[in-house]
C-alpha cells in the first residue's frame, strides 16, 4: 500500500524538479504546463491515499462520469478518473464525497432495494456498498455475470450476487461546473492531464529550439 503511494510521490518530485529547473531558465510557462499536467495525472494514485480528510472536497465529475437519483432526493455521481463517488442535494450542491476500491477501469453504479448505494468493478469483480454518508453499509462482495464491457448502471439482474436485489437506476443529468471543479481543472480527466504536460514538453523544445537558430546564436569571441 505504501510503495502504490511513495512511487507517484517520488515521481511527482522528480518531475516538478525538472519544471522548477525549467521555469528558472526562463521557461516559466513551459514549466506551469509541466506541473499542472504531472497533478493531473498522478493525483488520481495520491488523492485515494487520503482517506477521509477529502470527504466534504468536491472533485470534478465532468468526464466518465454516471449520475443517477439517489435517497432522498440528493443525486449520486461515480467518476471513473478517481474511482470517486460524490452526492449532491436536490439543487445540485455537493454534500459529500469519498473514493470507491474498483482498481481502476470501468464500474456500474446502482442502488440496492434498501437504499444502499452499490458499485461494481469491471477490474476487482466485486461490488462494494456504501450509506449516503460514505460509510461502508455491507461488506463488498464478489459477483457473477454482467455485460463486457459493463455500462455504467447496474440494473435488476444485469449481476449474479445471492441475496441482493439491484433497484431500477433512474439516471439524471450530472452536477454542474462550480468554482473549484473548474479551478481544479487538471484534474477533469487524465487526458487533459496528458495534454497539459504535452503542451508543456511541446514549449520547452520550441524554446530551445529558437534559442539555438543561428538568427540568436551568441557571437562569436574576438
Amino acid at each position: 500500500m505504501w510503495f502504490m503511494v511513495l512511487l507517484p510521490l517520488i515521481l511527482l518530485a522528480v518531475w516538478w524538479r525538472d519544471a522548477l529547473r525549467i521555469g528558472r531558465a526562463g521557461h516559466v510557462w513551459c514549466g506551469v504546463l509541466l506541473v499542472l499536467g504531472s497533478l493531473g495525472f498522478f493525483g488520481p494514485f495520491l488523492l485515494a491515499s487520503t482517506g477521509d480528510l477529502l470527504n466534504h472536497v468536491e472533485l470534478p465529475a465532468f468526464f466518465d462520469t454516471k449520475a443517477i437519483a439517489g435517497p432522498d432526493s440528493t443525486t449520486v455521481t461515480a467518476s471513473m478518473p478517481f474511482a470517486r463517488i460524490q452526492r449532491y442535494d436536490r439543487d445540485g450542491r455537493f454534500l459529500n464525497g469519498w473514493f470507491a476500491n474498483n482498481g481502476g477501469g470501468q464500474f456500474a453504479l446502482g442502488l440496492t432495494r434498501e437504499g444502499a448505494i452499490a458499485l461494481a468493478s469491471r477490474r476487482t469483480r466485486e461490488v462494494e456498498f456504501f450509506n449516503p454518508d460514505g460509510s461502508v453499509a455491507a461488506p463488498q462482495r464478489p459477483f457473477t455475470g454482467g455485460g463486457e464491457p459493463m455500462q455504467g448502471l447496474l440494473w435488476p439482474g444485469t449481476l449474479s450476487l445471492k441475496g441482493v436485489v439491484f433497484a431500477q437506476p433512474v439516471q439524471v443529468a450530472g452536477p454542474p461546473p462550480h468554482l473549484l471543479t473548474l479551478l481544479l481543472f487538471p484534474f477533469w480527466h487524465p487526458l487533459l492531464a496528458w495534454l497539459l504536460a504535452g503542451m508543456g514538453m511541446f514549449c520547452v523544445w520550441r524554446s530551445r529550439s529558437r534559442n539555438t537558430t543561428p538568427g540568436n546564436a551568441p557571437p562569436p569571441q574576438a
